[in-house]
């Protein structure tokens, strides 16, 4: 419905502009509904003065065949305050998150609404990278959409780029966030986005130095706006963010929550590099996750011919990275044979020239080992190994592989309430799909 505005906008007079644009868009439609979508209403809300939004409110009042279907990251004062001119005007609808799979659906049928062919003939190639970024942003459909954006223009294998690209979009947005929501309730968001575990109220208490009545307000008010999610489990109440994406921008404008985020993207990268069969029993995490076991290297009867390699290749062996390989697949066959100290001592061995390689390199052989190793089902080799690992490589490798850690913590335990208690949002995923593939449950 094409209408033509030359006419109204010549008007000098605002009142006159807005009456005469209505009555023309009315006459325009004749005797259909007129449905005015927005996207980002806060936004336009936020350009507007008070008048302005007054007024706005007063044509849709005034007007029957006038809809207006809108769209925001979160409810806001706009909205929500009662002296406000749109408060208790719009029927709200949160949308759910996507899972794993409906979120590359959804990719997908963007892509052919945009005739993206050559996404959609590579997805493939794109998919084990959109997976491990799910963890990260979760899905926010408008995130979902954005992400689909930014990785057809980055190209498959750039998850590190598409993540930081995405984050930096935000970047306005949570800065509004924040400079919107009154002292305490600021105070109190901040405290759970920085936090390395979900947070009781006591807890939150604590850390931001405010009474036990004035945080449960303020979470009560927190959690209806849509910021944060309580995690009820008997007697205890742990909250989170429900923006992941807004946690980790938020960790990563410190130190400490930088290197966890950093860790955490290059574990992902590293176990995301060989695709496999997706599994969307458990809320959309993909099987990938889960790993796939390597084949045996070391075929029969040639341990030892493996073995006298290694020796023969000394103190500085002239190709380091078949040195490493070997010396992981020899540790594996040894772990899995039951044969703990010779596996562990092979470990420490393919760590001490590890150094020499780059490091996405060496990222990525520890996560196939340790997939490996994962695929067998033995707990107690797994938490073996990764703290094998560990002691060779330091606390940066330490990092890297807390998700597996974590996994054999909850397997070790039978504790499930881990997921709640010790891990944030982006991580739990993650870590359900390693303790699965332990346990086969």
């Amino acid at each position: 419905m094409g209408v033509e505005t030359g006419d109204v906008t010549a008007l000098e007079d605002d009142l006159l502009v807005r009456e005469a644009a209505v009555e023309r868009i009315a006459a325009s439609a004749g005797e259909r509904q007129v449905v005015v979508f927005v996207e980002n209403i806060h936004e336009i809300f936020g350009q507007m003065d008070r008048r302005e939004v007054r007024a706005l409110r007063s044509v849709f009042q005034r007007t029957d065949d006038l809809s207006v279907i809108a769209s925001a990251s979160s409810l806001f004062p706009g909205v929500l305050d009662h002296d406000e001119p749109f408060y208790n005007f719009f029927r709200v609808f949160y949308l759910r998150e996507l899972d794993c799979a409906e979120s590359k659906e959804l990719m997908q049928r963007v892509a052919e609404i945009d005739g993206n062919t050559a996404f959609i003939e590579n997805f493939g190639d794109y998919e084990p990278g959109i997976e491990a970024l799910w963890h990260l942003i979760g899905g926010n459909p408008g995130l979902v959409v954005r992400l689909y954006e930014i990785v057809s223009q980055c190209g498959a294998g750039e998850m590190a780029e598409a993540f930081f690209r995405l984050a930096d979009e935000q970047t306005p947005y949570y800065q509004e966030v924040f400079r919107r929501l009154p002292g305490q309730r600021r105070l109190i968001l901040d405290t759970i986005l920085t936090a390395k575990t979900p947070l009781t109220p006591k807890d939150v208490a604590e850390h931001a130095r405010l009474g036990r009545a004035t945080v449960n307000a303020q979470l009560r008010r927190l959690e209806a706006e849509g910021y944060v999610v309580s995690r009820p489990m008997k007697k205890r109440t742990t909250y989170e963010a429900r923006d992941r994406l807004f946690s980790l921008w938020r960790a990563m404008q410190k130190p400490a929550g930088r290197d966890r985020v950093f860790g955490l993207i290059g574990f992902l990268e590293a176990w995301h590099e060989h695709p496999a069969t997706v599994d969307t029993t458990h809320r959309g995490a993909p099987g990938v996750m889960e790993g796939e076991a390597l084949p045996d290297r070391i075929a029969a009867g040639r341990r030892e011919d493996a073995l006298a390699e290694l020796k023969e290749a000394g103190e500085e062996p002239d190709d380091p990275d078949r040195f490493v390989r070997l010396a992981l697949d020899l540790a594996g066959e040894e772990l899995l044979a039951g044969n703990r100290a010779n596996g562990l001592s092979l470990i420490a061995t393919a760590y001490a020239h590890a150094g020499r390689l780059d490091p996405a390199t060496a990222r990525r052989m520890t996560a196939g080992f340790l997939k490996r190793l994962v695929g067998q089902g033995d707990v107690s080799t797994v938490g073996s190994a990764v703290r094998e690992i560990v002691a060779s490589r330091g606390a940066g490798y330490e990092g890297f592989l807390k998700p597996v850690a974590d996994a054999v913590a909850i397997v070790e335990t039978k504790d499930t309430r881990l997921y709640y208690t010790r891990l944030q949002p982006e991580e739990r995923a993650v870590v359900a799909g390693i303790v699965r593939a332990i346990t086969g449950e």
